[in-house]
């Protein structure tokens, strides 16, 4: 996995960039959403696509959030896999409990 997202990055920068900025600005949105849902303001009616593409810089919020995102997942990914590393049992328990091939980080 670890070769994978390596080379994702290496070979198609702009892919990775194009979609964090998805995500970002997928988060700002759903937060200006609910932020203005609490006043009864429905946004949908009253903002165009401009509006939608500046979210995440008129949204901090958002960045913070997504890089959150990206760091806990990251780590969870790295401890899972210094676990299979360190204990060969937990890997075989990992085996045995589901298909290794969509729950291996290795």
């Amino acid at each position: 996995m670890e070769k994978f997202l390596r080379s994702l990055v290496r070979n198609h920068p702009t892919l990775v960039f194009t979609l964090s900025y998805f995500f970002t600005t997928l988060i700002g949105v759903v937060y200006s959403y609910f932020f203005y849902n609490e006043f009864g303001i429905n946004i949908a009616k009253f903002t165009d696509l401009g509006d939608f593409l500046i979210t995440a810089v008129v949204e901090p919020i958002s960045i913070v959030v997504f890089f959150a995102a990206v760091s806990i997942t990251g780590l969870i990914w790295w401890l899972e896999f210094r676990m299979r590393k360190k204990y060969p049992g937990y890997q075989r328990w990992q085996e045995k409990r589901g298909d290794i091939e969509f729950t291996d980080p290795i």
